[in-house]
Parts: structure tokens; C-alpha cells; sequence
């Protein structure tokens, strides 16, 4: 398996191959504020667990159907021991 390794917010995530029905980096693009209030709030979680981060921010169900995208707050799996782990190769590294 192949993948794109993407940052946004200063989150890492993997873009893997098998979910290729969009288009790069536009469809990525037009969901990038959305990503990144996600990342905002999985940081302040990190730091205040008690607190209500994660309600009233958009859903993303849609674009993890359709990118699989992985890395957290999406998923629990760290995009770089996951590509090491299931022998994923990085194809392309992108700043977005």
C-alpha cells in the first residue's frame, strides 16, 4: 500500500491509496478549516479531558469515508508507526 503523508495545523495524517475517488489536494483543501477546528480541539483536550471540546464542530463523516484518512483526532493510530507497522510507503510529503 502506498500513501500521501499530509500536515494541517501542525497534525500529521496518511492519505492512503485504496480511497483514491477524489480529488487531490481540492478535496482536502475545501475541508481544511474543518480539519484543523478538529485539531484545535483535540488539542485542548489533551490538556483539559474534562472540558467539552469537541461539541458543535463540524462533521466529518462524510470526508473520513471517503479519504481514510488516518492520524489522530480522526483515529487512534499514529500515521508514522502505522505506515512503519503495515509496511505503507510514503509516496509524497505535503504542508497543506
Amino acid at each position: 500500500m502506498k500513501a500521501i503523508k499530509i500536515r494541517i495545523s501542525g497534525a500529521v495524517f496518511l492519505l492512503p491509496d485504496t480511497h483514491q475517488f477524489y480529488e487531490f489536494p481540492a478535496y482536502i483543501n475545501r475541508h481544511r478549516d474543518d480539519i484543523a477546528a478538529h485539531v484545535a480541539a483535540a488539542d485542548k483536550f489533551s490538556r483539559d479531558p474534562l472540558g467539552d471540546h469537541f461539541s458543535g464542530l463540524p462533521d466529518l463523516t462524510d470526508f473520513k469515508r471517503v479519504t481514510g484518512i488516518v492520524g489522530f483526532p480522526f483515529d487512534l493510530r499514529d500515521p508514522d508507526l502505522y505506515a512503519a507497522n503495515q509496511g505503507i510507503e510514503i509516496v509524497l510529503e505535503v504542508d497543506l
